[in-house]
Protein backbone atom coordinates (compact mmCIF):
# COMPACT_ATOMS: atom_id res chain seq x y z
CA UNK A 1 0.00 0.00 0.00
CA UNK A 2 1.67 3.29 -0.79
CA UNK A 3 2.00 6.01 1.68
CA UNK A 4 -0.06 9.19 0.85
CA UNK A 5 2.40 12.08 -0.49
CA UNK A 6 2.01 13.93 3.16
CA UNK A 7 3.94 17.32 1.96
CA UNK A 8 2.55 17.32 -1.20
CA UNK A 9 -1.02 17.51 0.19
CA UNK A 10 -0.01 20.07 2.95
CA UNK A 11 1.37 22.13 0.51
CA UNK A 12 -1.78 22.01 -1.99
CA UNK A 13 -3.79 22.76 1.35
CA UNK A 14 -1.51 26.01 1.76
CA UNK A 15 -2.27 27.31 -1.09
CA UNK A 16 -6.35 26.93 -1.35
CA UNK A 17 -5.82 28.83 2.05
CA UNK A 18 -4.08 31.30 0.74
CA UNK A 19 -6.63 31.71 -2.60
CA UNK A 20 -9.79 31.35 -0.08
CA UNK A 21 -8.30 34.40 2.30
CA UNK A 22 -7.27 36.47 -0.49
CA UNK A 23 -10.25 35.81 -2.84
CA UNK A 24 -11.65 39.60 -1.94
CA UNK A 25 -8.17 41.50 -2.14
CA UNK A 26 -7.25 43.24 -4.97
CA UNK A 27 -3.47 43.11 -5.20
CA UNK A 28 -2.81 46.63 -6.82
CA UNK A 29 -5.23 48.69 -4.16
CA UNK A 30 -4.40 51.22 -1.40
CA UNK A 31 -5.06 52.00 2.04
CA UNK A 32 -6.97 55.24 3.30
CA UNK A 33 -6.45 56.07 7.00
CA UNK A 34 -8.73 58.95 8.51
CA UNK A 35 -8.67 61.01 11.21
CA UNK A 36 -10.49 63.91 12.64
CA UNK A 37 -10.80 66.61 15.05
CA UNK A 38 -12.89 65.44 17.10
CA UNK A 39 -12.54 61.96 16.65
CA UNK A 40 -15.65 59.71 16.11
CA UNK A 41 -17.28 60.98 13.42
CA UNK A 42 -19.12 58.64 10.84
CA UNK A 43 -17.49 58.04 7.13
CA UNK A 44 -18.64 58.02 4.02
CA UNK A 45 -16.49 56.64 1.16
CA UNK A 46 -17.92 57.42 -2.41
CA UNK A 47 -21.42 57.61 -0.24
CA UNK A 48 -20.90 54.48 1.59
CA UNK A 49 -20.26 54.37 4.97
CA UNK A 50 -17.77 52.55 6.06
CA UNK A 51 -17.06 53.40 10.35
CA UNK A 52 -16.23 56.18 12.33
CA UNK A 53 -12.54 58.41 12.96
CA UNK A 54 -9.81 56.95 13.28
CA UNK A 55 -10.56 54.46 10.49
CA UNK A 56 -8.31 52.37 8.02
CA UNK A 57 -10.05 51.19 4.61
CA UNK A 58 -8.09 48.93 2.90
CA UNK A 59 -7.84 48.02 -1.00
CA UNK A 60 -9.24 50.61 -2.51
CA UNK A 61 -8.92 51.02 -6.03
CA UNK A 62 -6.41 53.59 -7.28
CA UNK A 63 -7.55 57.09 -8.38
CA UNK A 64 -10.07 59.78 -6.84
CA UNK A 65 -12.44 59.14 -3.86
CA UNK A 66 -14.85 61.55 -2.29
CA UNK A 67 -14.42 60.86 1.83
CA UNK A 68 -17.31 63.02 3.98
CA UNK A 69 -17.05 62.73 7.40
CA UNK A 70 -20.33 63.52 9.41
CA UNK A 71 -20.89 64.33 12.93
CA UNK A 72 -23.77 65.60 15.03
CA UNK A 73 -23.31 69.28 15.84
CA UNK A 74 -20.43 69.95 13.36
CA UNK A 75 -20.28 70.89 9.13
CA UNK A 76 -20.14 68.22 6.76
CA UNK A 77 -16.85 68.29 5.77
CA UNK A 78 -15.77 66.54 2.09
CA UNK A 79 -12.12 65.69 0.93
CA UNK A 80 -11.34 64.02 -2.04
CA UNK A 81 -7.87 61.96 -2.49
CA UNK A 82 -6.02 60.04 -4.40
CA UNK A 83 -5.26 56.51 -3.98
CA UNK A 84 -2.49 54.98 -5.21
CA UNK A 85 -1.49 50.84 -5.41
CA UNK A 86 -0.02 49.12 -2.22
CA UNK A 87 0.51 52.97 -1.00
CA UNK A 88 -1.42 54.57 2.11
CA UNK A 89 -2.95 57.83 2.08
CA UNK A 90 -3.63 59.45 4.96
CA UNK A 91 -6.86 62.21 5.20
CA UNK A 92 -7.99 64.03 8.38
CA UNK A 93 -9.71 67.15 8.81
CA UNK A 94 -10.84 70.13 11.61
CA UNK A 95 -14.59 69.79 11.99
CA UNK A 96 -16.11 72.88 12.25
CA UNK A 97 -19.05 73.69 14.44
CA UNK A 98 -22.09 73.91 12.85
CA UNK A 99 -23.44 77.40 12.54
CA UNK A 100 -27.36 76.66 13.47
CA UNK A 101 -29.42 79.96 11.95
CA UNK A 102 -29.78 81.74 15.04
CA UNK A 103 -31.20 85.64 13.86
CA UNK A 104 -28.03 87.01 15.17
CA UNK A 105 -27.07 90.30 13.06
CA UNK A 106 -23.49 92.33 13.10
CA UNK A 107 -23.00 95.81 11.19
CA UNK A 108 -19.68 97.02 9.95
CA UNK A 109 -18.83 100.15 7.82
CA UNK A 110 -17.90 99.66 4.07
CA UNK A 111 -17.63 101.95 0.57
CA UNK A 112 -18.52 98.95 -1.49
CA UNK A 113 -21.37 101.64 -3.16
CA UNK A 114 -18.87 104.26 -3.66
CA UNK A 115 -18.65 106.10 -0.09
CA UNK A 116 -18.02 104.60 3.10
CA UNK A 117 -21.61 104.13 5.42
CA UNK A 118 -22.53 101.65 8.02
CA UNK A 119 -23.98 98.17 6.40
CA UNK A 120 -25.58 95.27 8.40
CA UNK A 121 -25.77 91.49 7.39
CA UNK A 122 -27.09 88.53 8.82
CA UNK A 123 -24.48 85.96 10.49
CA UNK A 124 -23.73 84.12 7.52
CA UNK A 125 -22.87 87.56 5.65
CA UNK A 126 -26.32 87.58 3.41
CA UNK A 127 -28.70 89.65 2.97
CA UNK A 128 -26.46 93.11 2.95
CA UNK A 129 -28.27 96.06 4.04
CA UNK A 130 -27.08 100.15 4.12
CA UNK A 131 -27.89 101.51 7.36
CA UNK A 132 -26.71 105.05 6.91
CA UNK A 133 -26.61 107.46 4.05
CA UNK A 134 -24.00 109.99 4.97
CA UNK A 135 -21.37 108.82 2.32
CA UNK A 136 -18.22 109.54 3.96
CA UNK A 137 -15.21 109.96 1.76
CA UNK A 138 -12.46 108.43 4.04
CA UNK A 139 -12.90 105.82 6.71
CA UNK A 140 -13.32 105.98 10.43
CA UNK A 141 -10.63 105.67 12.27
CA UNK A 142 -12.64 104.82 15.54
CA UNK A 143 -16.36 102.91 16.26
CA UNK A 144 -17.98 102.02 19.27
CA UNK A 145 -21.56 100.42 19.65
CA UNK A 146 -23.14 100.76 22.86
CA UNK A 147 -24.18 98.08 24.78
CA UNK A 148 -27.42 96.58 22.60
CA UNK A 149 -26.10 98.67 19.60
CA UNK A 150 -28.80 101.06 19.98
CA UNK A 151 -26.19 104.02 19.27
CA UNK A 152 -22.94 103.85 17.23
CA UNK A 153 -20.33 106.18 17.54
CA UNK A 154 -18.09 106.99 14.77
CA UNK A 155 -14.74 109.20 14.43
CA UNK A 156 -13.72 110.21 11.08
CA UNK A 157 -11.87 112.54 9.71
CA UNK A 158 -13.16 115.18 7.87
CA UNK A 159 -12.55 118.89 6.14
CA UNK A 160 -11.44 120.72 9.16
CA UNK A 161 -10.57 118.17 11.58
CA UNK A 162 -11.24 114.91 13.68
CA UNK A 163 -15.62 114.33 13.43
CA UNK A 164 -17.29 112.79 15.93
CA UNK A 165 -21.02 110.98 14.83
CA UNK A 166 -23.51 109.58 17.17
CA UNK A 167 -25.89 107.54 14.64
CA UNK A 168 -29.36 105.70 16.11
CA UNK A 169 -28.48 102.01 15.39
CA UNK A 170 -30.74 99.14 13.59
CA UNK A 171 -33.02 96.79 16.12
CA UNK A 172 -34.94 93.96 15.68
CA UNK A 173 -38.02 96.21 16.18
CA UNK A 174 -37.14 98.69 12.80
CA UNK A 175 -37.67 98.25 9.45
CA UNK A 176 -34.43 97.48 7.40
CA UNK A 177 -35.67 100.51 5.26
CA UNK A 178 -36.05 102.80 8.59
CA UNK A 179 -34.13 106.67 8.45
CA UNK A 180 -31.41 106.26 11.12
CA UNK A 181 -30.88 109.16 13.01
CA UNK A 182 -27.08 111.27 12.63
CA UNK A 183 -26.05 113.97 15.16
CA UNK A 184 -22.56 115.56 15.41
CA UNK A 185 -21.12 115.58 18.95
CA UNK A 186 -18.76 117.80 19.83
CA UNK A 187 -16.06 119.62 18.79
CA UNK A 188 -13.39 118.46 15.98
CA UNK A 189 -10.78 117.39 18.75
CA UNK A 190 -12.37 114.27 20.36
CA UNK A 191 -11.61 110.94 20.22
CA UNK A 192 -14.12 107.85 21.31
CA UNK A 193 -12.93 105.78 23.72
CA UNK A 194 -15.80 103.59 25.62
CA UNK A 195 -19.41 103.63 25.81
CA UNK A 196 -20.43 102.93 29.75
CA UNK A 197 -22.33 99.48 30.12
CA UNK A 198 -25.59 100.81 30.24
CA UNK A 199 -25.12 102.76 27.26
CA UNK A 200 -25.89 106.03 28.39
CA UNK A 201 -22.33 108.07 28.55
CA UNK A 202 -19.69 107.83 25.50
CA UNK A 203 -15.86 108.37 27.43
CA UNK A 204 -14.06 110.73 24.51
CA UNK A 205 -10.41 112.39 24.96
CA UNK A 206 -9.73 115.81 23.78
CA UNK A 207 -6.46 115.15 21.78
CA UNK A 208 -5.49 118.73 21.99
CA UNK A 209 -5.82 119.28 25.64
CA UNK A 210 -5.46 115.51 26.87
CA UNK A 211 -8.53 116.03 29.12
CA UNK A 212 -11.60 113.23 29.48
CA UNK A 213 -14.89 113.86 28.79
CA UNK A 214 -18.40 112.74 29.27
CA UNK A 215 -21.24 112.78 26.55
CA UNK A 216 -24.98 111.15 27.23
CA UNK A 217 -26.63 110.36 23.47
CA UNK A 218 -28.68 113.48 23.35
CA UNK A 219 -25.15 115.41 23.02
CA UNK A 220 -24.22 117.22 25.71
CA UNK A 221 -20.56 116.83 26.93
CA UNK A 222 -18.79 117.80 30.26
CA UNK A 223 -15.51 117.51 31.32
CA UNK A 224 -13.86 114.66 33.82
CA UNK A 225 -11.88 116.44 36.36
CA UNK A 226 -8.61 114.86 37.12
CA UNK A 227 -6.35 115.74 40.02
CA UNK A 228 -2.84 116.07 39.28
CA UNK A 229 -2.29 115.00 35.80
CA UNK A 230 -0.32 117.99 34.36
CA UNK A 231 0.90 116.14 31.31
CA UNK A 232 -2.87 115.08 30.69
CA UNK A 233 -4.23 111.95 30.18
CA UNK A 234 -3.52 108.63 28.00
CA UNK A 235 -6.62 106.85 27.94
CA UNK A 236 -9.59 105.94 30.36
CA UNK A 237 -12.39 103.60 30.31
CA UNK A 238 -15.62 103.25 32.17
CA UNK A 239 -15.71 100.50 35.51
CA UNK A 240 -18.83 98.85 34.64
CA UNK A 241 -20.72 100.20 37.98
CA UNK A 242 -20.97 103.24 36.17
CA UNK A 243 -19.79 105.20 39.34
CA UNK A 244 -16.22 105.48 38.35
CA UNK A 245 -13.31 105.10 35.41
CA UNK A 246 -9.81 103.98 35.46
CA UNK A 247 -7.67 106.25 33.49
CA UNK A 248 -3.97 105.97 32.86
CA UNK A 249 -1.56 109.49 32.93
CA UNK A 250 1.94 109.53 31.99
CA UNK A 251 2.90 108.63 35.56
CA UNK A 252 0.48 105.74 36.51
CA UNK A 253 -3.26 103.97 35.95
CA UNK A 254 -5.91 105.08 38.46
CA UNK A 255 -9.17 104.24 39.30
CA UNK A 256 -10.96 107.21 39.86
CA UNK A 257 -14.84 108.35 41.04
CA UNK A 258 -16.85 110.07 38.73
CA UNK A 259 -17.35 113.17 41.45
CA UNK A 260 -13.24 113.03 41.30
CA UNK A 261 -13.31 112.55 45.12
CA UNK A 262 -12.21 109.39 45.53
CA UNK A 263 -8.84 107.74 44.04
CA UNK A 264 -6.48 105.14 44.12
CA UNK A 265 -3.94 103.88 42.18
CA UNK A 266 -4.35 100.12 39.99
CA UNK A 267 -1.40 99.17 38.39
CA UNK A 268 2.57 100.69 37.67
CA UNK A 269 2.66 102.20 33.82
CA UNK A 270 4.92 100.82 31.28
CA UNK A 271 8.16 102.93 30.06
CA UNK A 272 5.73 104.83 27.77
CA UNK A 273 2.19 104.19 29.62
CA UNK A 274 -0.71 101.78 30.15
CA UNK A 275 -3.24 101.54 27.35
CA UNK A 276 -6.29 99.75 26.09
CA UNK A 277 -7.76 99.35 29.60
CA UNK A 278 -10.73 97.11 29.37
CA UNK A 279 -12.88 95.59 32.29
CA UNK A 280 -14.26 92.48 32.39
CA UNK A 281 -18.14 92.83 32.73
CA UNK A 282 -18.53 91.96 36.22
CA UNK A 283 -15.65 94.64 37.15
CA UNK A 284 -13.91 92.49 38.64
CA UNK A 285 -10.77 92.36 36.49
CA UNK A 286 -8.86 94.55 34.46
CA UNK A 287 -6.94 94.26 31.33
CA UNK A 288 -4.53 96.25 29.37
CA UNK A 289 -1.37 96.85 27.49
CA UNK A 290 1.80 97.84 29.10
CA UNK A 291 3.58 99.67 26.22
CA UNK A 292 7.52 99.46 26.59
CA UNK A 293 8.17 101.31 23.41
CA UNK A 294 6.38 103.92 20.94
CA UNK A 295 4.28 102.23 17.84
CA UNK A 296 1.44 102.99 15.72
CA UNK A 297 -0.64 100.79 17.61
CA UNK A 298 -0.16 101.84 21.24
CA UNK A 299 0.30 97.59 21.64
CA UNK A 300 2.63 96.36 24.78
CA UNK A 301 3.13 93.76 26.94
CA UNK A 302 -0.99 92.39 28.40
CA UNK A 303 -1.19 92.61 32.08
CA UNK A 304 -4.52 91.45 34.55
CA UNK A 305 -5.23 93.67 37.28
CA UNK A 306 -7.55 93.52 40.21
CA UNK A 307 -8.84 96.91 40.66
CA UNK A 308 -9.01 96.43 44.41
CA UNK A 309 -5.45 95.33 44.86
CA UNK A 310 -2.98 93.08 44.59
CA UNK A 311 0.07 92.76 42.00
CA UNK A 312 -0.95 92.47 38.36
CA UNK A 313 -0.42 89.63 36.58
CA UNK A 314 1.48 89.43 33.51
CA UNK A 315 -0.55 88.04 30.26
CA UNK A 316 1.82 87.71 27.25
CA UNK A 317 5.69 87.64 27.23
CA UNK A 318 7.86 90.38 27.39
CA UNK A 319 8.96 92.50 24.59
CA UNK A 320 5.50 91.77 22.69
CA UNK A 321 3.54 94.06 21.25
CA UNK A 322 -0.35 93.28 22.04
CA UNK A 323 -3.37 95.19 21.63
CA UNK A 324 -7.00 95.67 21.32
CA UNK A 325 -8.10 92.85 24.26
CA UNK A 326 -11.68 92.47 24.57
CA UNK A 327 -13.61 89.90 26.98
CA UNK A 328 -16.19 87.18 26.34
CA UNK A 329 -19.43 88.03 28.88
CA UNK A 330 -18.47 85.25 31.02
CA UNK A 331 -15.25 86.95 31.66
CA UNK A 332 -13.28 83.49 31.03
CA UNK A 333 -11.77 84.80 27.85
CA UNK A 334 -9.71 87.70 26.62
CA UNK A 335 -9.22 88.04 22.99
CA UNK A 336 -6.52 90.37 21.38
CA UNK A 337 -4.40 91.18 18.46
CA UNK A 338 -0.68 89.48 18.20
CA UNK A 339 1.85 92.13 16.71
CA UNK A 340 4.29 89.07 14.84
CA UNK A 341 6.88 91.90 13.18
CA UNK A 342 8.13 93.40 16.03
CA UNK A 343 11.30 93.71 15.15
CA UNK A 344 10.55 95.42 11.98
CA UNK A 345 10.92 99.03 12.64
CA UNK A 346 9.46 100.05 10.07
CA UNK A 347 6.56 98.68 10.91
CA UNK A 348 6.56 100.93 14.76
CA UNK A 349 5.26 103.62 12.72
CA UNK A 350 3.08 102.56 9.27
CA UNK A 351 0.06 100.80 10.38
CA UNK A 352 -0.29 99.21 6.86
CA UNK A 353 2.98 96.99 7.18
CA UNK A 354 1.27 95.23 10.40
CA UNK A 355 1.56 91.44 10.18
CA UNK A 356 -0.79 89.89 13.38
CA UNK A 357 -3.22 87.22 14.61
CA UNK A 358 -5.64 87.05 16.92
CA UNK A 359 -5.39 85.28 20.68
CA UNK A 360 -7.06 83.79 23.27
CA UNK A 361 -6.04 83.52 26.60
CA UNK A 362 -8.38 80.67 29.14
CA UNK A 363 -8.20 82.48 32.16
CA UNK A 364 -9.80 79.45 33.95
CA UNK A 365 -7.44 77.00 31.99
CA UNK A 366 -4.17 79.05 32.77
CA UNK A 367 -3.97 78.33 28.44
CA UNK A 368 -3.40 80.88 25.37
CA UNK A 369 -3.41 80.23 21.55
CA UNK A 370 -3.77 81.49 18.62
CA UNK A 371 -7.15 82.29 17.30
CA UNK A 372 -5.94 82.24 13.48
CA UNK A 373 -2.91 81.30 12.18
CA UNK A 374 -2.67 83.60 8.71
CA UNK A 375 0.96 83.99 7.39
CA UNK A 376 2.29 87.89 6.16
CA UNK A 377 -1.50 89.40 6.90
CA UNK A 378 -2.97 92.11 8.72
CA UNK A 379 -5.58 90.79 11.27
CA UNK A 380 -7.54 93.69 13.80
CA UNK A 381 -10.76 94.75 15.46
CA UNK A 382 -11.87 91.69 16.85
CA UNK A 383 -15.55 91.54 17.46
CA UNK A 384 -17.06 89.13 19.82
CA UNK A 385 -20.45 87.83 19.34
CA UNK A 386 -23.53 87.80 21.37
CA UNK A 387 -23.90 83.95 22.06
CA UNK A 388 -20.03 84.07 23.10
CA UNK A 389 -19.42 81.48 20.01
CA UNK A 390 -17.22 83.17 17.42
CA UNK A 391 -15.20 86.08 16.92
CA UNK A 392 -15.42 88.88 13.92
CA UNK A 393 -12.27 90.20 12.74
CA UNK A 394 -10.95 92.33 9.87
CA UNK A 395 -7.94 90.96 7.76
CA UNK A 396 -6.37 91.53 4.68
CA UNK A 397 -5.92 88.09 3.82
CA UNK A 398 -7.50 88.51 0.03
CA UNK A 399 -5.44 91.93 -0.43
CA UNK A 400 -7.96 94.06 0.89
CA UNK A 401 -9.96 94.54 4.38
CA UNK A 402 -12.75 91.84 4.44
CA UNK A 403 -14.28 91.14 7.38
CA UNK A 404 -13.66 87.39 8.77
CA UNK A 405 -15.19 85.33 11.22
CA UNK A 406 -13.94 82.40 13.88
CA UNK A 407 -15.58 79.99 15.70
CA UNK A 408 -14.57 79.53 19.15
CA UNK A 409 -14.59 75.68 19.31
CA UNK A 410 -13.61 74.71 16.10
CA UNK A 411 -13.30 74.46 12.10
CA UNK A 412 -11.05 76.82 10.19
CA UNK A 413 -11.63 81.07 10.06
CA UNK A 414 -13.69 81.86 7.19
CA UNK A 415 -14.89 85.20 5.38
CA UNK A 416 -18.36 86.77 5.79
CA UNK A 417 -17.54 89.33 2.92
CA UNK A 418 -15.69 89.02 -0.14
CA UNK A 419 -15.73 91.99 -2.15
CA UNK A 420 -13.85 94.75 -4.06
CA UNK A 421 -14.75 97.17 -0.80
CA UNK A 422 -13.22 98.12 1.94
CA UNK A 423 -14.79 96.65 4.96
CA UNK A 424 -13.98 97.79 8.80
CA UNK A 425 -15.31 97.40 12.19
CA UNK A 426 -17.18 94.58 12.39
CA UNK A 427 -19.69 94.95 15.37
CA UNK A 428 -22.25 92.63 17.10
CA UNK A 429 -25.76 93.97 17.47
CA UNK A 430 -27.58 91.11 18.56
Amino acid sequence: MLKPPWRLILWLGALILLGACGADTQPGGGVLFVTSAPPGANVLVNGEPRGHTPLTVRDLEPGEHEIVLHSEGYEDTQIIVTVRARQTVNATATLRVARRPSGHRLAFFSNRDGAYDLWTVNETGRDPLRWSSHRWVRSPLMVAAAPGGGVIAVNVEEAGGLKTWLISGPRPDLPPNAEPELRALGGDVFRILQWSSDGRSLLMKNMVSQTIWISAPTGTVTQLRIPEAPRGVLTAAFVPDGNSIAYADYENTYLLSLDGLKRQPVAPNGREGNTYLRFSRDGRQLVFASMQKPNAYNAGELFLAEPNGGDPQKLTLAGSQDFDPIWTADGRRIIYVHRENVQQSAADLDPSLLVSNLWVIDLQARTQRPLTAFAGKRVRQPSISTDDQRVTFVCNCSGRDDIWVADFFGGDPYALTQDDAIDSFPMWLW
